[in-house]
Parts: structure tokens; sequence; C-alpha cells
């Protein structure tokens, strides 16, 4: 599996330019948020990633990562694609960056798609796509940044193929995409 990684990694930054970050371990929505700490975020009237931030003594890593390894790619008006938004815990600081852009979330666990519904239901830039985990059907030559955090630590390398053919087609002359993965 290391092997298959390093290919895939060789693969994407030599021949598709888009860089690989390991941001060490992160803590993926299904083993770490439990139903009662959303429902402990709830109660106490804060975002669950602000809540989590703090319960796990991390407060503003979301927002570092974005302003650090982001930013600098961002422009006012990109066209952002992030696969997996999961609580949008990034979407909420990439959408500082891009006030005239748009972002396109692809979220498939239907939790979260509700969730990230409501909780970006006034907001215009931000669109929220169906989708089943590795087919986007995005618009050619359309992308400005794509990102995905951890999201193909659960995806099979046929689907991870499928999908990086498809980041190919959409991204545009001078794209930049950041995939993490854990570990």
């Amino acid at each position: 599996m290391n092997r298959l990684k390093t290919l895939a990694r060789t693969f994407l930054e030599r021949f598709l330019g888009i860089k690989i970050s390991r941001i060490g371990s992160t803590h993926a929505p299904q083993l770490y948020l439990s139903s009662s700490m959303i429902k402990a975020a709830k109660c106490a009237g804060v975002y669950i990633w602000d809540y989590c931030e703090k319960e796990w003594g991390q407060v503003g890593k979301a927002e570092r990562i974005v302003s650090k390894l982001f930013a600098p790619y961002l422009k006012e008006d990109s066209c952002v694609v992030e696969v997996g938004p999961g609580t949008g815990r990034y979407t909420i600081h990439i959408a500082k960056f891009v006030p005239h852009g748009q972002i396109h979330l692809f979220e498939l666990d239907p939790y979260w798609n509700k969730f990230l519904r409501k909780l970006f239901s006034g907001d215009s830039r931000i669109i929220l796509h169906s989708t089943n985990g590795f087919s986007y059907g995005l618009l050619d030559n359309s992308i400005d940044f794509y990102c995905a955090n951890g999201v193909f630590t659960y995806t099979k390398p046929v689907e991870f193929g499928i999908s990086v053919g498809q980041l190919n087609r959409s991204i545009n002359s001078t794209p930049t995409a950041m995939l993490f993965i854990k570990g």
C-alpha cells in the first residue's frame, strides 16, 4: 500500500502539479464527532468545529491551515472545489478569501450534507452538490483550487483514479490542488 501511495504522489506532483501535504493526524468525524459532542456543541450554541478544536486543544487549527496553505493560491474570484467538507471547517475560512468566487462542496455523508445545507443556506457563493464519492460532474477548465482532507483515506484505489481523472479535466491551466493524507 505504501508503494501505491508513493506512485500516486509522484504522479500527482510531477504530471498534474498537485501538491499533497501531510498535516499529521486529524480526527475523522465518524470516529470522533460522536452524537454527544454534536449535541454538546448545539447546547453551548457553538459551531461544531469550534467546539471540537476547543475540546481537543487545537483552537484556530483550521483557520491556520487555510491561511498558511490555501490563501496564497486563492483569489477573490477563485472557483474552489472542496471534496468531503464534513462540518465545513475549512469552507468557512476559504470563503473569507473568495468574496466574489464560488465554492463547490461535494459531501457524501447524508448527515453532514444536511448540516452544510443549513450552515451555508444564506451564502450564494457556496454550492452543495450530491456525489457518489468519486464523480463530481464539474465543468471543464472551471476550477482554480481543489482541496480534500482525508477523504481518499476511505477511497478505493480505482475510485481515487477516477477522481484524479476528473480533477485533471476540471482544473484550469494554472490550478492548485491540495490533498491531505492522514497519518
